[in-house]
């Protein structure tokens, strides 16, 4: 995502917070209003029921609003999506397609940061190679010695 994007992104997720927030909060100030001057529960039960959809759907708007704003400001880490394409059962080894690695110095640059901890009970070889070139690399696992931990 550009920068761009990301900042139209999180305009409106604040615009859509802004708009989910009166669903959640009126019916919370319907049922305070009400629970003070009403005697019986069967008063109450008409303005409950009225107004949990509301603050049901006041939830999901909100929810949405600051899923999008914080997929802008920390957008997911997409290093792993792919997922293993090797497993040596012998050597408790696997190789995990992680995109494009440009050098060796770029693996050693990104590797404590993006893919040293990515995986639990796996720890990296150090080795990687290029698949597709310009495309994708992976990079190699190795199952840690669970006694030890």
């Amino acid at each position: 995502m550009d920068e761009g994007t990301r900042i139209v992104t999180v305009i409106v997720g604040i615009v859509y917070f802004c708009f989910g927030l009166p669903f959640t909060v009126a019916p919370l100030l319907i049922y305070i209003d009400l629970h003070n001057d009403v005697d019986s529960l069967g008063e109450l039960i008409f303005p409950l029921a009225f107004s949990t959809p509301f603050f049901l759907f006041g939830i999901v708007i909100i929810r949405f609003a600051l899923k999008a704003t914080r997929n802008a400001i920390w957008p997911e880490d997409s290093t792993l999506k792919y997922g293993p394409t090797a497993v040596d059962a012998e050597l408790n080894t696997m190789d995990v397609e992680v995109g494009p690695i440009w050098s060796h110095d770029d693996y050693l640059e990104r590797k404590d940061r993006e893919w040293a901890n990515a995986i639990p009970g796996w720890e990296l070889t150090g080795h990687w190679r290029t698949t597709i070139p310009g495309q994708m690399s992976v990079v190699g696992y190795r199952k840690t010695d669970e006694e030890g931990s």
